[in-house]
């Protein structure tokens, strides 16, 4: 009888052991799942200086310029103001980022959200702002893919 326990906590033990190594070997996770934007820049630097920025929505989606305001800002950007584009800058055709000082600090960061984005170099020394994001559809659909 005695040899019978015996064995029965042997099988027992070695199937904890087979059963848990499994569990510790298996695959992980596969997702196609955007990182998130914390994770984009969450080792960058600190920049150097503070870059004041302004985020309007060209696209029908409500919310999306407060949005991209939440995730640049976790991204060290200083979000001034935000609101809808103007007629002409609902016209483009994709994300922009307009240069106001003719200074691509800070840029980098909004292209980890929008790659696709465009940057072009357009000074406007009456705006209290580095950098212009005019959101596009591009925007929006990125932004729904993201966490």
């Amino acid at each position: 009888m005695m040899r019978r326990t015996t064995v029965w906590v042997g099988v027992a033990v070695s199937a904890l052991i087979v059963g848990g190594a499994a569990w510790v070997l298996r695959p992980g996770p596969t997702s196609s799942a955007v990182p998130s934007a914390a994770s984009l820049w969450s080792e960058m630097a600190p920049l150097p200086r503070r870059v004041t920025v302004e985020v309007l929505n060209a696209t029908q989606e409500t919310g999306l310029a407060r949005t991209t305001t939440v995730r640049l800002r976790e991204a060290g950007l200083d979000v001034i103001s935000f609101g809808g584009a103007d007629a002409a800058q609902r016209g483009l055709e994709g994300t922009t980022i307009f240069l106001r000082r003719s200074d691509t600090l800070g840029v980098g960061r909004i292209l980890a959200l929008f790659p696709s984005a465009e940057v072009r170099d357009a000074p406007l020394a009456s705006l209290l702002v580095d950098l212009t994001v005019v959101l596009g559809p591009d925007a929006a659909r990125s932004t729904k893919q993201q966490p």
